[in-house]
């Protein structure tokens, strides 16, 4: 039980650490949110609970797979939420992300490397 509390914590402070660095220079913030963070830590965990190298090599190439369709978001919500403001830049981004998802999928499964 302890450890999960370590985990807990460990993780939630990274993620306030970038949205603190976020309110004083944007550029580093983005540097480390854009690193994959939740990855590599879900890593170690699955290491320190004694995972297989497969099953760790399993985990990291899904990973990649699901990054793909999700970094248009970024650029997408970037370009809209000046212009057409928060809530529908988000919508938007999500939508995106969702189809390019889905239709990855798609051709994963027809490729036989189903993702769902």
């Amino acid at each position: 039980m302890k450890f999960l509390i370590f985990k807990y914590l460990l993780t939630s402070a990274l993620v306030v650490t970038v949205s603190e660095a976020a309110r004083s220079g944007h550029r580093w913030a983005a540097l480390l949110a854009a690193l994959p963070f939740v990855a590599t830590i879900a890593l170690v965990w699955m290491k320190t609970e004694g995972a297989t190298e497969n099953r760790m090599a399993e985990f990291a190439v899904d990973t990649f797979w699901y990054v793909l369709p999700t970094v248009p978001m970024f650029l997408i919500f970037g370009l809209l939420v000046t212009r057409i403001g928060f809530a529908l830049a988000m919508i938007c981004s999500i939508m995106t992300t969702l189809g390019l998802f889905f239709l990855l999928a798609l051709l994963l499964a027809q490729k036989g490397r189903p993702l769902l």
